[in-house]
């Protein structure tokens, strides 16, 4: 597993940490991604979180799922990791929980990791930290 903070920029989702889990590579901050797409971008329109499964081992059968289902054009959909199984995004809201600050990505090269319990465990985790930077920022 690894994840990633990405935040609006206009509109844009800007991953403004590498990813924790993987070996870091000074390519990944400051990539944007189309807040109208993918699960990161779901999350921050919708303010909910989301978990996503691949649906399919064939990588073309999966490059046409992100384009389906997660409105990806595919020059970004084929730019993705292709080892990735599943992924989960959970947004960062401010104090008064009505604007999304941030994006919290995680995603896993391993079938079934995002389960319920463990679902509940990130958000729970998610909301304790907006909290205190909440408390110690405003």
């Amino acid at each position: 597993m690894r994840l990633a903070i990405h935040v609006p920029v206009g509109e844009m989702l800007e991953q403004v940490t590498d990813y924790v889990g993987d070996q870091p590579r000074p390519d990944r901050i400051g990539r944007q991604f189309p807040a109208n797409s993918g699960i990161i971008g779901k999350a921050f329109r919708e303010k909910k979180v989301f978990v996503g499964r691949r649906v399919n081992d064939d990588y073309e059968s999966y490059v046409s799922e992100l384009i389906r289902d997660w409105n990806y054009t595919e020059a970004r959909a084929r730019r993705l990791d292709p080892g990735v199984m599943e992924g989960m995004a959970v947004p960062i809201k401010d104090t008064d929980r009505q604007r999304v600050e941030a994006v919290l990505f995680l995603d896993s090269t391993t079938r079934a990791l995002f389960t319920p319990e463990r679902q509940q465990i990130v958000v729970a985790a998610v909301e304790g930290i907006a909290i205190c930077i909440g408390r110690q920022y405003t």
